[in-house]
Protein backbone atom coordinates (compact mmCIF):
# COMPACT_ATOMS: atom_id res chain seq x y z
CA UNK A 1 0.00 0.00 0.00
CA UNK A 2 1.49 3.40 -0.97
CA UNK A 3 2.08 5.95 1.80
CA UNK A 4 -0.55 8.63 2.33
CA UNK A 5 0.15 11.84 0.48
CA UNK A 6 1.05 14.77 2.68
CA UNK A 7 -0.80 18.03 1.92
CA UNK A 8 2.57 19.81 1.86
CA UNK A 9 4.09 17.59 -0.81
CA UNK A 10 3.34 18.25 -4.47
CA UNK A 11 0.70 15.87 -5.72
CA UNK A 12 0.92 17.22 -9.24
CA UNK A 13 4.55 17.89 -10.20
CA UNK A 14 3.55 19.54 -13.49
CA UNK A 15 1.48 22.09 -11.56
CA UNK A 16 4.41 22.95 -9.28
CA UNK A 17 6.73 23.26 -12.28
CA UNK A 18 4.26 25.65 -13.89
CA UNK A 19 3.95 27.59 -10.62
CA UNK A 20 7.72 27.87 -10.32
CA UNK A 21 8.00 28.89 -13.97
CA UNK A 22 5.39 31.61 -13.53
CA UNK A 23 7.19 32.91 -10.44
CA UNK A 24 10.51 32.88 -12.29
CA UNK A 25 8.96 34.79 -15.20
CA UNK A 26 7.51 37.38 -12.80
CA UNK A 27 10.93 37.70 -11.15
CA UNK A 28 12.67 38.17 -14.49
CA UNK A 29 10.16 40.79 -15.63
CA UNK A 30 10.56 42.59 -12.30
CA UNK A 31 14.35 42.62 -12.77
CA UNK A 32 14.06 43.87 -16.33
CA UNK A 33 11.67 46.63 -15.27
CA UNK A 34 14.14 47.79 -12.60
CA UNK A 35 17.17 47.57 -14.84
CA UNK A 36 18.54 50.72 -16.38
CA UNK A 37 21.36 50.01 -18.81
CA UNK A 38 22.82 53.50 -18.53
CA UNK A 39 23.62 53.07 -14.81
CA UNK A 40 26.17 50.31 -15.33
CA UNK A 41 26.42 46.67 -14.29
CA UNK A 42 25.72 47.32 -10.61
CA UNK A 43 22.11 48.25 -11.50
CA UNK A 44 21.54 44.64 -12.58
CA UNK A 45 22.48 43.29 -9.14
CA UNK A 46 20.36 45.95 -7.47
CA UNK A 47 17.36 45.11 -9.66
CA UNK A 48 17.74 41.38 -8.90
CA UNK A 49 18.00 42.14 -5.17
CA UNK A 50 14.85 44.28 -5.22
CA UNK A 51 12.92 41.70 -7.27
CA UNK A 52 13.90 38.91 -4.89
CA UNK A 53 12.77 40.82 -1.80
CA UNK A 54 9.56 41.99 -3.48
CA UNK A 55 8.45 38.56 -4.75
CA UNK A 56 9.44 36.07 -2.04
CA UNK A 57 6.26 36.65 0.04
CA UNK A 58 4.11 35.76 -2.95
CA UNK A 59 6.12 32.60 -3.54
CA UNK A 60 5.85 31.43 0.07
CA UNK A 61 2.16 32.32 0.31
CA UNK A 62 1.42 30.38 -2.86
CA UNK A 63 3.33 27.32 -1.64
CA UNK A 64 1.51 27.46 1.70
CA UNK A 65 -2.02 28.04 0.37
CA UNK A 66 -2.24 26.15 -2.93
CA UNK A 67 -2.27 22.59 -1.51
CA UNK A 68 -5.41 23.33 0.50
CA UNK A 69 -7.18 25.25 -2.25
CA UNK A 70 -6.63 22.71 -5.03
Amino acid sequence: MPPAASPLLPRHPRFWLAYGGAWLLAWLLHVLAGLEAQRGPWAGWEAAYQATWALWPALLLGIAVVPWVG
